[in-house]
């Protein structure tokens, strides 16, 4: 290491070699599947509502990916 280099620095050398870039390599994966019951308008688009519901998870919690699989439509 050159000299001008912080001491902070040269104690964490070996630490930051073996981090990887990213959270996700170290942790297991684990599927979640949600089932959600909503009311909606007669306007509304279920298959557009599910997928804003999908970006919201997405957005709030950071999760690699959220999908929409099945659409069912039941009558009141």
């Amino acid at each position: 290491m050159p000299a001008h280099t912080p001491l902070f620095a040269k104690l964490t050398k070996d630490t930051h070699c073996e981090t990887s870039l990213s959270y996700h390599r170290e942790m297991p994966r684990t599927d979640v599947y949600l089932k959600v019951e909503i009311d909606i308008d007669d306007k509304e688009q279920p298959e557009r509502l599910a997928g804003e519901i999908c970006r919201q998870i997405r957005r709030i919690y950071g999760v690699r990916s959220a999908e929409v699989s099945n659409i069912i439509e039941k009558e009141g």
